[in-house]
């Protein structure tokens, strides 16, 4: 068949009422498959942050709820804290591995120095060892930068608790011992939670 000097197939393929709708038809499939698969990698991010969220959550209750009945951080939960958040460094990079290991070692020198510090001027501990450690498998988590916050919350919200038992008992005595490590995983996880579901 012979068309006009001025068509093309090319325009006739698009200037055409059908061309033009299967052409329309092409560009909204790629858009949506485009969509699809920026959303399947969007959701797949989310879906990683929240299981570790999760796992998160799940070690800090627990390491708590030792801390509260006992005075004790177990080891093995402390492990899995640091194991967790180099996962989680090299999965959602965030902080990035290096960055994760630089904050895991100024937590340990930052509140083993307060830790020795504190004996030496009143001679009995303040903080325990577990504290330290569960602080520097915390920051695996939250990187450097998530310190300052993370150590704001605990102590802010131990002198809440402090503050509520001296209203409602009428006093604080100086031999009565608050574990330090509920609150220090309140801290660790309200930073890790602003900085990813924020």
């Amino acid at each position: 068949m012979r068309y006009p000097h001025h068509w093309t197939r090319q325009s006739l393929r698009y200037e055409s009422p059908l061309g033009t709708f299967i052409s329309n038809s092409l560009q909204s499939l790629r858009e949506s498959d485009a969509g699809c698969e920026r959303w399947a990698l969007r959701n797949g991010a989310r879906m990683e942050t929240t299981v570790f969220g999760l796992y998160l959550t799940a070690l800090l209750v627990a390491l708590s709820y030792y801390d509260f009945k006992a005075f004790f951080l177990p080891d093995r939960l402390t492990l899995l804290l640091a194991l967790g958040g180099a996962a989680h460094a090299f999965v959602i990079h965030d902080p990035a591995p290096l960055e994760a290991f630089i904050g895991a070692v100024l937590a340990a020198l930052l509140l083993g120095s307060v830790a020795a510090f504190y004996k030496k001027w009143r001679g009995v501990d303040g903080l325990g060892f577990g504290d330290v450690k569960l602080l520097a498998a915390g920051a695996l988590w939250i990187g450097p930068w998530g310190l300052g916050p993370a150590l704001c919350v605990a102590t802010f919200s131990a002198l809440l608790v402090i503050g509520f038992v001296t209203l409602a008992q009428g006093a604080w005595k100086r031999d009565r011992l608050l574990p330090f490590g509920p609150f220090l995983a309140l801290g660790i996880l309200s930073v890790w939670l602003a900085g990813n579901f924020n």
